[in-house]
C-alpha cells in the first residue's frame, strides 16, 4: 500500500497556519493569532516567515521579554547568531528567567554554541544573583 503524501501532522499544521493566516486578513492587529501563526510557521520549518511574524510581535510588544525570546529563537533557527544573542539578552533584561528552557531549547542551540553566548550566561548569572528589572533604577 502506498504512502499518504503528507502525515496527519503536517495536514494539521498547513491547517492551523491557513487558519492564522486567514484571521489576520480579517485582523491584521491580533498579536495572538501572530503569536500563533509565528509558532506554526516554525513547527512547519518555514523560518523565515516564523522570523517575519516575531519581528511584527517585537514591534507591537517590545517591552514583553517573550517576544524577544521568540525573535532569539528565530534568529538563531535563520543564521543571525548575534542578532538571537542581543535579543536574548533584550529579553533577560525585560525579565526574561526561564533560563533552564533556555539552555535546552532546541531552538537555539546553534546560539548556545555561538562565542558570544557567554555574555547570556553573565546576563542570566547576575539575575540570579538579584540583578531584576524590579530591582533596576534604570526606566525601561
Amino acid at each position: 500500500m502506498a504512502q499518504p503524501a503528507t502525515t496527519f501532522d503536517q495536514l494539521a499544521r498547513d491547517f492551523e497556519i491557513a487558519w492564522y493566516e486567514a484571521l489576520l486578513e480579517q485582523t491584521p492587529d491580533n498579536l495572538i493569532a501572530m503569536e500563533q501563526l509565528a509558532h506554526a510557521y516554525t513547527a512547519a520549518g518555514r523560518y523565515k516567515d516564523g522570523l517575519a511574524m516575531d519581528k511584527k510581535l517585537v514591534a507591537a510588544m517590545p517591552e514583553a521579554p517573550l517576544v524577544h525570546y521568540n525573535l532569539a529563537c528565530s534568529l538563531s533557527l535563520t543564521g543571525d547568531l548575534d542578532g538571537a544573542i542581543d535579543e536574548l539578552l533584550v529579553a533577560i533584561k525585560l525579565g526574561y528567567e526561564d533560563f533552564d528552557h533556555l539552555m535546552q531549547d532546541d531552538d537555539l542551540e546553534a546560539a548556545r554554541n555561538h562565542v558570544r553566548f557567554e555574555e547570556v550566561i553573565v546576563a542570566a548569572e547576575n539575575v540570579d544573583k538579584g540583578d531584576k528589572p524590579e530591582n533596576r533604577e534604570e526606566d525601561f
